[in-house]
């Protein structure tokens, strides 16, 4: 579904603009506004839940620290284009409950830096990154979990502080389990 609208869009915004593409650059085009409507209705519906919910600025919150943080190290895929928004849509509803259920401190915190700086950022084959950029995505991963431990150590135990661990420990589980994902294939080839 996302994909046929990709398609549709692409091809209208080249008849607009009237310039002629190779299918590579179409394939660009429609690869770019397949992340963008997949992020787009997973923010929506994470919106629309927020606004629901009476969790509007935490939902919002979480959305922005998971995708940075996820953004720079990388994690598991889902196979397909519903089931990515539904699982984000999911872990971002579990939000609500995560300020009750999450217990949080500065050895969390610094676990989570700890695993960035083992496995970030993971093999994405949709995405290859020279080593230059590994080591600054792994720097700069690091460097969001420690501002969120410097956000934790000067508010302490918070609904703002609840959520942006959540968000850091559902990133780095996706990581982790492409990390298990891709030592698996390597083992079995």
């Amino acid at each position: 579904m996302i994909t046929k609208w990709a398609i549709y869009i692409a091809n209208q915004l080249i008849k607009v603009s009237r310039k002629k593409i190779n299918s590579e650059q179409l394939d660009i085009y429609i690869y770019g506004l397949e992340c963008f409507l997949n992020t787009f209705i997973t923010i929506t519906l994470l919106t629309i839940w927020g606004i629901f919910s009476h969790s509007l600025s935490s939902t919002l919150l979480w959305v922005l620290t998971f995708s940075l943080l996820r953004h720079f190290i990388g994690g598991v895929h889902a196979p397909t284009q519903l089931t990515c928004i539904l699982a984000s849509f999911f872990l971002g509803c579990i939000n609500k409950w995560s300020t009750v259920f999450i217990t949080q401190n500065t050895c969390l915190y610094v676990l989570l830096a700890f695993m960035c700086l083992l496995f970030a950022p993971t093999s994405n084959n949709k995405v290859s990154l020279s080593s230059t950029q590994k080591k600054l995505h792994k720097i700069i991963s690091i460097l969001i979990i420690f501002t969120g431990l410097l956000i934790f150590y000067k508010i302490g135990h918070s609904n703002l502080t609840a959520t942006i661990f959540y968000s850091f420990l559902c990133a780095i589980i996706l990581m982790l389990i492409e990390t298990i994902l891709h030592l698996r294939i390597n083992l079995i080839h």
